[in-house]
């Protein structure tokens, strides 16, 4: 992505799943569904990706076949 940025290509990032289940043995699910989002966000600023070029469609995780 950071290669396809520097080339100049409109880039965007799809985050299908919400996190939620993850680690949720040791923290609320809702609380890592926001945990989830910051951290993808996050990334894709890294990257040079800005944060209207990310999306979060937010299907529970382990539910999207």
């Amino acid at each position: 992505m950071i290669k396809k940025k520097r080339a100049g290509a409109d880039v965007k990032l799809v985050f299908m799943t919400d996190g939620s289940k993850s680690h949720s043995n040791l923290i609320p699910e809702d609380e890592l569904t926001k945990i989830r989002s910051n951290e993808g966000i996050a990334a894709a600023q890294s990257m040079g990706i800005d944060k209207d070029n990310v999306f979060l469609l937010g299907f529970e995780e382990t539910k999207l076949k």
